[in-house]
């Protein structure tokens, strides 16, 4: 702005303003990006120190008010466009961001269930910091024979109603899909304040389904990638053996699994 009063000065002193006297403040204000409030500020002070310039070089005698008129409205037509020309910008910038966050989301989240994938789960990974944690691998027990007997509409709904109890039992906890009917739960609790069985029993609200859940958990205070998937796989054994031993003849599987009390 400074460089623009003195070269404003400069052609008032040999008499040519109609031109120089705006279009180089514009190129000014056209080309570098201030916030409106201080481009404003730049703008009328510009004005001013020409206009105490021009007076005290010769009283403003040779002053032309209408050029000088012009030079500050196009002046601050011009920061007035740049202002609504920002507004634009940082809209589009902002939308592009949620957008952006929201598909970052969705590609995180199961479309089914409505709770973190597999991919939320390696990046959550990544934020291991040492506390004690306890994971849970959960899995909806006979769930091929479930769909056989009754459909995947009743599957589908049956992994939707087993999210909403892992909620209920492991309130406040992290919940993922871990793959087909398999759940998988962290929770920073305390264990003796976490669900104490290995086994949960419930009937599906919409289809009446007798179902039952398996659950396999084990504890470590993980401070990285690695080390969380050593839990979880520790949990995973631990399902292994809680469905061995729910599925086998002396815990009574074969009859659930005949009468459909699944």
């Amino acid at each position: 702005m400074a460089w623009a009063v003195d070269v404003d000065f400069r052609h008032y002193r040999h008499d040519t303003q109609m031109l120089t006297f705006f279009t180089v403040s514009m190129m000014m204000i056209c080309f570098v990006h201030f916030r409106p409030w201080i481009g404003s500020l730049l703008i009328a002070g510009a004005h001013l120190v020409l206009y105490l310039a021009v007076s005290a070089f010769d009283g403003a005698a040779s002053l032309e008010p209408l050029n000088f008129l012009v030079l500050a409205v196009v002046s601050a037509l011009a920061n007035t466009i740049l202002f609504h020309n920002q507004i634009f910008l940082f809209s589009r910038q902002d939308a592009l961001y949620d957008r952006n966050q929201a598909l970052r989301e969705e590609n995180r989240t199961d479309a089914l269930t409505g709770i973190w994938n597999r991919l939320a789960l390696e990046s959550d990974a990544q934020k291991m910091d040492g506390r004690p944690l306890t994971a849970y691998m959960i899995d909806i027990n006979y769930f091929k024979e479930i769909n056989d007997r009754h459909g995947h509409l009743a599957g589908d709904e049956l992994l939707r109603e087993t999210t909403e109890r892992l909620k209920k039992i492991f309130p406040g906890a992290h919940y993922y899909r871990y793959g087909g009917d398999e759940f998988l739960v962290l929770t920073y609790k305390p264990a003796c304040e976490n669900y104490g069985s290995s086994t949960y029993d419930f009937t599906d609200s919409k289809y009446g389904i007798h179902a039952s859940l398996s659950i396999g958990s084990a504890q470590a205070s993980p401070a990285g990638y690695d080390e969380l998937f050593e839990l979880i796989s520790r949990a995973d054994k631990s399902l292994y053996e809680v469905k061995r031993r729910t599925h086998s003849v002396e815990f009574g599987g074969h009859e659930r699994r005949a009468s459909g009390r699944l």
